[in-house]
């Protein structure tokens, strides 16, 4: 019976088949029934459709007929929602195309599309429990980008995390995790986390930067072995969004930790706070760039301290502290927290336009319903 069983007899995947063929030669297939439930399993459908699946995503990249257009499909979502938001009142094709996009299927499906399209899908090593000095140990695996490194603090550029020294022990552990970064998506890699090598080179006694050495020499797929943190907890993004009411450059920044994964805006940006567990330093995104990784930015109460910091330098030393501290605090103005509305159909908001006579109130009523001719009929 099991050698009237060959490869060619099952209906599946060359390469199924061929694993069935060096399992069949094993010793470890000792008798009928084992065959039987092998054929079985091999010839199912769901696999072969997994297989199928798997052979047509690897040979994304390899056959220019199958490389995607482009991989920020759903950033173009949500553009398009805010121009439809607009005109769902002046057409039922421009409503039932928002209410369409809003669909958690067609959302989702982009999501895959993109995760695809960024190649995302290569598997994460799982943490691994080792025994090393009674302390438990993980090893992770991430792919490094292929952006450049500068920094002496910073492994942000390639898997989207901060090292530094931790001053009472001297080791190097994991200082931050940066939303929408490789360390972040995978799940695996902590804050406090302590680095004991990478790529099977011991980092005791190393400085930050020997470390940074390593990953920047490093090609492909990077092992971390970490000793995992005592206290770990998900990151969950804010839904924050705030307005800037000042510039800021992190590249002139001198108290920032790391000047490459700063982010830099100006007055009048909307930013996505997505973290806030750092008193001085929080992690966002400028609002129409959902896609991208989250950078580092001056808290609220950081930048407070500096504008106060800098009026009392301005106007001398001799002011009452506690009494400029309360009424300052009161006139900064840092981040304005923002809301983004989508109008419902059918609903219309009034626009008021308020000015002394002669300052172009009608002219500038005029342009608009220039620009937009279908609002004179409202």
């Amino acid at each position: 019976m099991l050698s009237a069983v060959m490869a060619s007899d099952i209906n599946c995947d060359p390469a199924l088949s061929k694993l069935f063929t060096t399992l069949k030669e094993s010793e470890n297939l000792s008798n009928d029934q084992e065959i039987d439930f092998l054929k079985a399993l091999l010839e199912s459908k769901e696999l072969n459709a997994l297989v199928n699946v798997h052979t047509k995503v690897a040979k994304v990249g390899r056959n220019d007929r199958l490389a995607p257009v482009l991989s920020t499909s759903a950033q173009v979502l949500y553009e398009v929602l805010e121009q439809l938001s607009q005109r769902c009142h002046l057409s039922d094709d421009c409503k039932e195309a928002f209410h369409l996009l809003q669909d958690a299927h067609v959302q989702h499906l982009l999501f895959a599309h993109d995760a695809i399209a960024q190649k995302d899908f290569y598997p994460h090593l799982p943490e691994a429990p080792f025994e090393m000095d009674e302390e438990p140990i993980k090893i992770v695996q991430l792919v490094k980008s292929n952006e450049p490194l500068t920094g002496a603090q910073s492994a942000e550029p390639i898997v989207g995390a901060t090292i530094k020294t931790d001053e009472e022990t001297g080791k190097i552990i994991i200082a931050r995790i940066m939303h929408g970064g490789a360390a972040n998506r995978s799940g695996l890699i902590h804050v406090g986390d302590e680095v004991i090598e990478v790529n099977s080179i011991n980092v005791e006694g190393k400085t930050p930067g020997d470390v940074l050495t390593i990953l920047q020499n490093s090609e492909g797929t990077i092992t971390f072995k970490l000793v995992p943190a005592d206290a770990k907890g998900a990151q969950r993004e804010s839904k924050v969004r705030v307005r800037a009411h000042f510039d800021y450059n992190p590249d002139v920044d001198p108290y920032i930790p790391c000047k490459e994964a700063g982010l830099a805006f100006q007055r009048g940006d909307v930013l996505h706070i997505v973290a806030q567990d750092d008193a001085y330093w929080w992690q966002a995104r400028r609002e129409h760039e959902r896609s991208a990784r989250a950078g580092l930015i001056p808290s609220r109460a950081l930048q407070e301290r500096r504008i106060i910091h800098e009026r009392t330098q301005r106007d001398g030393n001799d002011l009452d502290s506690k009494q400029n501290d309360d009424f300052d605090r009161e006139q900064i103005a840092t981040y304005e927290e923002v809301a983004k509305l989508y109008p419902r159909p059918g609903i219309f908001r009034p626009v008021v336009l308020i000015g002394a006579p002669g300052v172009g109130r009608n002219e500038l009523r005029r342009r608009l319903i220039a620009r937009d001719p279908e609002i004179e009929e409202m």
